[in-house]
């Protein structure tokens, strides 16, 4: 992430909190990152937010808090007639909020009628795999989202980790207050903004007694269901995955039914595509040399 930035004028608008909240639970990561920006200025500001995106995540839900409080929800439309309601918003003197994607690196938000002394609240919630080490799980955050030469702002970063089995080790490259339950298996770390250096990548490792375990992870939402089956594959903890003399077969089975005409089926093939670039670079190697 970089700062916005007023289209006319050049100006950076100043950061003033960043708060996240990554929850843990065996291989998937949910993140909620709000950031908080100010218009210093004396004169109203058209911002450009440039938005990182997760090279195997996905942006699940975004919104802008906007200076009376009013939440802005996103809306996927057509870009002609989203740019012709974003005219007419701000033409009214409105604030509004466009999100288009530029390339497979970065979403642009223009943010229009940002008002002097007035601020606005970007908020982000996203899920990505989490990357397995061995016996460990390895979480990474995305960088991009800590405007590297900023100052004066307020951080709030916390790391919740929810195990069906007891936190046997834990590591962090940035300097955490770390916390756990009684029984050992939920962990919080909190990191110390005095001792927070954004020009280190955050990475957080820990280890759990079941890691090894095959599960099968189930979300309920209204009437549907989604189930997700997480296993590392490993003879043994001391051995690394990618010495082992292994095989792998991926089957995948998609519903083409009248039902999944239109957005259903590319979503559907879009979870195929994901699917296909998380798998580690060892398997996607063995899969392609291996002989006819």
């Amino acid at each position: 992430m970089i700062h916005p930035i007023s289209r006319s004028l050049g100006l950076k608008v100043p950061l003033k909190s960043l708060r996240v909240h990554a929850l843990l639970q065996n291989s998937l990561a949910s993140l909620t990152i709000s950031q908080s920006f100010s218009n210093t200025s004396s004169l109203p500001l058209e911002c450009e937010y440039h938005l990182p995106t997760f090279p195997q995540g996905i942006v699940t839900d975004l919104k802008i808090r906007l200076p009376d409080g009013s939440i802005l929800s996103s809306e996927i439309t057509e870009k002609e007639k989203a740019q012709e309601r974003y005219q007419d918003t701000i033409s009214q003197g409105y604030s509004a909020a466009i999100a288009m994607q530029q390339d497979d690196s970065n979403l642009i938000i223009t943010l229009g009628n940002l008002l002097p002394n007035d601020s606005v609240e970007v908020i982000i919630n996203c899920v990505c795999p989490i990357q397995s080490e061995k016996d460990s799980w390895r979480f990474q955050f995305v960088s991009g989202f800590i405007p590297l030469g900023a100052t004066g702002y307020n951080l709030e970063f916390v790391i919740e980790i929810k195990s069906d089995s007891e936190i046997l080790e834990y590591s962090s490259t940035w300097k955490c207050a770390i916390s756990k339950s009684d029984n050992g298996k939920n962990l919080i770390a909190r990191v110390d903004e005095s001792q927070f250096n954004p020009d280190i990548n955050l990475e957080f490792k820990y280890k759990t007694a079941s890691i090894i375990i095959p599960k099968c992870l189930i979300q309920h939402s209204g009437s549907k269901y989604a189930a997700m089956l997480s296993f590392i594959p490993y003879c043994d903890s001391d051995t690394d995955i990618t010495e082992t003399d292994s095989t792998a077969e991926f089957i995948f089975v998609l519903d083409r039914s009248g039902s999944m005409d239109g957005s259903r089926i590319d979503l559907a093939k879009n979870a195929a595509l994901l699917f296909l670039k998380s798998i580690p670079k060892w398997i996607y190697g063995w899969i392609k040399n291996r002989p006819c």
